[in-house]
């Protein structure tokens, strides 16, 4: 688009030392007798390379011959070319001149005379003997010229003046009509240079906008896809974190279940054992009675002797199972203390990034702007390692994520002091923790040992004492004997005691057999423990097996067995006894 310009503003932009130095005519080319003038600014021997200089020189070379060409007639074109051709002549024969001078001087000194001559030339009178060959040789050959062509030199010599007039009239004009020409040029080429740098700078600002725009576009689309991911990945992360809850709430059942069974399994073990063990114990202990009947008082002694090393067995095994119990009940208030204390030493570290979070966003105190300097300080040195390292990745990185790249590094850097220091806080609590406990148990052994020298004083006093009432009862229990039956209840699983006299019963022994007791009758009955485990039992002998004893008839009607706890419920043969040799007992055949 063109754009006017007024001539006021057109000068104030001539006058400007940049614009002027740019438009000066720093050389005009081919100026001289007969030759053709050009002129080449300033700018354009600055800024343009040597092969496009040597074109633009050319180009301008042959619009001045044109324009001489248009501007001449034929005649002026004849001696134009007549003076051309002469001045070429000259030039040719003046170069000539020079040359065969170069060659006689160049051989001149070669020689050693020569070389004499020109030193002493070049000390005395060289540079006024040179000027005078020179010009006297240059006077011989224009005279030689002028002798030959005086005719024709006098009309070239007017002919030339007239024509170098006008040729000067016409340079004059044709300067000033170049010069006002150069000056519109230049004008319009700064004119089209700031048209073309606005439409350039446009340009790059559209681009730059463009540019902008695909950026948000391609954040938005980043931050869309990121979006879909997160949320991909939080619904992925979310299905699998309920299958695995799900799967965990099953194992557990299933654990919870095998551990029920396999408590009960081991449970019912220990009972059996235990109950084993116990029916084992009255049968000793009755053997050991029946067998004190028999023996002196030396066999007596030796029986208490082994009821106290019973005693003492039981003793242990309850101490035994008391020390399992409190090293259980220290091993879980060890976990539970070890549990309080990392929950503690997390809940101190969040509660500490929290705080220095909130140092370096919302400082209120001296402290925590001291804190926040701290941590800028920590955060500036921390960030060329961050670049480095996304350098040595090669991983176009921003300052702003190298900073919070370096932030966070920095907190959780500051996060694990502070979880060492809790945890040396840790350490020494349990070394405190440890010496009481050390102390409790020093004090409960010296107590024991105060308890069992007390129980060994108060059990020979009443070893004295037991000593006088068994003379006394010896007598009254053979009486009580002879009068009293003693039967088993199977259903109470208990002895009852039959007067034979009154018929009366009792549960209780009566209190003039003391520690003895009326024999039994062998035979066996089936009894159930507390788990509605069926055994079988003989209160005579005080045997009791888990399978039918030998010899005994056992009824062959089929059962659900629901103490077995399995699932579904087994079926089993009846626990009971057959009667008189028959395949029923008495309760499978009455039903």
């Amino acid at each position: 688009a063109a754009m006017l310009l007024r001539l006021s503003s057109f000068e104030h932009i001539l006058e400007d030392p940049s614009i002027e130095s740019m438009i000066e005519e720093s050389i005009v080319v081919g100026r001289g007798e007969g030759a053709l003038d050009f002129n080449l600014c300033a700018f354009e021997y600055q800024y343009y390379p040597p092969t496009l200089l040597q074109y633009v020189k050319k180009s301008r070379r042959a619009l001045a011959i044109a324009k001489f060409e248009r501007d001449l007639d034929k005649a002026q074109m004849k001696e134009t070319l007549f003076e051309w051709k002469l001045f070429c002549s000259r030039r040719r024969h003046a170069r000539e001149l020079v040359d065969a001078m170069t060659h006689r001087l160049w051989h001149r000194q070669t020689t050693r005379g020569f070389t004499t001559l020109h030193r002493w030339a070049m000390w005395q009178v060289g540079a006024v003997e040179i000027q005078r060959v020179s010009r006297g040789f240059l006077g011989r050959v224009d005279a030689g010229v002028r002798y030959v062509f005086t005719y024709s030199s006098i009309l070239l010599q007017s002919c030339a003046r007239r024509f170098l007039q006008r040729c000067r009239y016409r340079h004059i004009c044709q300067r000033r009509k170049q010069a006002s020409i150069s000056i519109q040029r230049i004008a319009r080429g700064n004119r089209d240079r700031r048209i073309a740098i606005s439409a350039l700078l446009a340009r790059i600002e559209r681009e730059r906008s463009e540019l902008e725009e695909e950026k948000k576009r391609f954040e938005h689309h980043r931050r869309t896809r990121a979006a879909i991911v997160i949320q991909k990945l939080h619904r992925s992360c979310s299905s699998r974190q309920e299958t695995w809850r799900r799967l965990c709430r099953e194992a557990k059942a299933r654990e919870r279940l095998e551990e029920d069974r396999m408590r009960f399994r081991r449970e019912r073990r220990i009972f059996e054992r235990e109950l084993k063990e116990c029916y084992d114990a009255k049968k000793r202990e009755k053997e050991a009675a029946d067998a004190s009947k028999a023996r002196s008082d030396q066999e007596w002694i030796r029986i208490r002797n082994l009821q106290r090393r019973i005693m003492r067995d039981d003793l242990n095994r309850a101490m035994e199972v008391k020390s399992v119990l409190d090293s259980r009940n220290e091993q879980h208030d060890a976990a539970k203390y070890q549990d309080d204390w990392s929950s503690l030493i997390d809940s101190k570290a969040r509660e500490y990034e929290e705080y220095c979070l909130r140092c370096l966003q919302d400082p209120r105190n001296v402290k925590e702007r001291k804190m926040r300097s701290s941590l800028a300080n920590k955060i500036k040195k921390r960030m060329p390692g961050v670049l480095k390292r996304a350098d040595s990745q090669r991983l176009q990185m921003e300052i702003g994520e190298a900073k919070q790249i370096a932030t966070k590094e920095i907190l959780e850097l500051e996060t694990s002091k502070e979880k060492d220091r809790i945890t040396e806080q840790w350490r020494l609590d349990r070394l405190e923790r440890t010496r009481q406990r050390k102390m409790r148990r020093e004090n409960d052994i010296r107590k024991a040992r105060e308890r069992n020298g007390l129980d060994e004083q108060r059990a020979a006093l009443l070893l004295a004492k037991a000593y006088e009432r068994w003379s006394a009862r010896k007598v009254l229990r053979k009486l009580c004997i002879d009068r009293f039956d003693k039967e088993f209840d199977t259903e109470h699983h208990a002895f009852y005691y039959v007067d034979r006299r009154t018929g009366t019963k009792m549960w209780e022994k009566p209190k003039s057999l003391g520690q003895y007791d009326i024999p039994t009758v062998n035979q066996w009955v089936v009894l159930r423990d507390a788990q509605d485990f069926p055994y079988h039992y003989n209160p005579c002998t005080l045997e009791m097996s888990w399978q039918p004893p030998v010899g005994t008839s056992m009824c062959q009607t089929t059962l659900p067995q629901p103490w077995l706890r399995e699932y579904p419920v087994p079926f089993g043969p009846c626990e009971h006894f057959a009667v008189d040799g028959s395949r029923f007992c008495e309760q499978c055949s009455s039903t």
